[in-house]
């Protein structure tokens, strides 16, 4: 019966976190502060609510009672991070695409930390899964978009700027938007560009100018 919301607060003192408000009569239940603000999607697997703020600070924190149960400072994330942080199975997904971690939902451990890039640590768009859950996808704003094995983290596939073939940069380098998943398949918006690939392979099937820049945050729908 309560909606979780996190909130941000760009100035100082930093005033905001996690609330759980009760969805019948808006009474707040209760509120953990955060570090920073969270600008991205929070998750839950029922028990734990996982959120990441703006320094790369992980919280798991108790559905019930709002009690903060861990939290992690990852490394070398940069400041003002907008990561996500996505539960699927045992396991919690988190950082950016410039470096990504994958965390054990119940301690915090590290289960895997990727190497850091020079670059594309801003990313708003979501981490998304296959339906399988065996393959997760990062975007790294302003570099690339990439396929990890969801156990491992070893790299299946990425796609990056296509500039030296393209008038511009295409569909992968503006990481805004977050890709669909459809039937084994990415749907792919940006910078004036569509593209469709494979999301085991990383093949193109298609990668075609659009009207509009498709530079929005939001997850595209299919009928």
């Amino acid at each position: 019966d309560n909606l979780i919301a996190a909130t941000c607060n760009d100035g100082f003192p930093k005033v905001c976190g996690i609330y759980s408000i009760h969805s019948k009569d808006g009474s707040i239940q209760w509120f953990t502060p955060t570090l920073n603000s969270i600008k991205n999607e929070i998750s839950t697997d029922g028990e734990r609510i996982f959120a990441e703020d703006c320094q790369g600070t992980v919280y798991a924190i108790s559905v019930k009672d709002g009690s903060l149960l861990w939290s992690r400072a990852l490394s070398e994330i940069p400041y003002h991070t907008r990561g996500c942080a996505m539960v699927n199975g045992e396991t919690l997904y988190v950082g950016t695409g410039r470096k990504p971690f994958f965390l054990d939902k119940k301690s915090g451990n590290i289960i895997f930390e990727g190497e850091s890039a020079k670059k594309g640590e801003l990313a708003p768009a979501k981490t998304i899964f296959s339906i399988d859950g065996k393959t997760v996808y990062y975007n790294a704003q302003w570099y690339k978009l990439s396929a990890l094995d969801s156990k491992t983290g070893n790299v299946k596939w990425e796609k990056f700027s296509q500039k030296d073939r393209l008038s511009n940069h295409g569909a992968f380098w503006y990481r805004t938007n977050t890709p669909l998943y459809h039937e084994g398949k990415l749907y792919v918006f940006g910078y004036g560009y569509g593209a469709i690939v494979d999301a085991e392979s990383g093949e193109e099937y298609l990668h075609k100018p659009i009207q509009f820049k498709a530079e929005v945050v939001g997850q595209s729908v299919i009928d």
